[in-house]
């Protein structure tokens, strides 16, 4: 059998690809990319513990706590820190160690966790600073309108590129 290539009726020759506009391919694929580096980006890789084994570290000298952060919240005292990978945490990390420290984006030697408290006075704090012997951090809810600005800004160009895109 003789095959002619498909004409229309202006008689160009159509394109064998399925997809009348090219930009649909470039779309498709940045769609694609963005849930990619979403779901690479946004993995929660801290620890959520209870209050009373957060208190329990604080006691325990073999465990080493590196870093506490302190923000308050509506409903309390967000604890945020960092403690000293055991060796069996060290250990099992480097089967997995090209994954987590790509996703982490750090070296790997600590473990980041996080708990929740209802009330932290300043005496607690000292106490904390003087059995662990790291600084708390508190950090001081300060919002502005550039922080603002910023979480839409996404969603802003998002809008502006479909916009464009339907211009064309």
């Amino acid at each position: 059998m003789d095959e002619k290539p498909l004409k229309d009726q202006l008689g160009k020759v159509k394109s064998g690809t399925p997809f009348r506009n090219k930009n649909f391919l470039l779309i498709l694929f940045m769609i694609l990319l963005g849930l990619l580096l979403l779901r690479l980006y946004s993995q929660d890789l801290s620890q959520d513990i209870t209050r009373t084994e957060f208190l329990q570290w604080i006691e325990n000298d073999s465990v080493k706590i590196v870093k506490i952060e302190l923000q308050k919240t509506s409903d309390g005292i967000a604890i945020t820190g960092e403690r000293a990978m055991n060796a069996a945490e060290k250990a099992e990390q480097s089967e997995t160690k090209f994954l987590v420290q790509t996703a982490r984006r750090d070296p790997g030697n600590t473990v980041v966790f996080r708990t929740h408290m209802l009330d932290v006075d300043n005496a607690m704090i000292s106490y904390w600073e003087a059995k662990k012997g790291v600084p708390v951090r508190v950090i001081h809810e300060t919002t502005g309108w550039l922080e603002h600005l910023f979480a839409f800004l996404p969603i802003l160009l998002i809008i502006v590129l479909f916009w464009v895109m339907m211009m064309r």
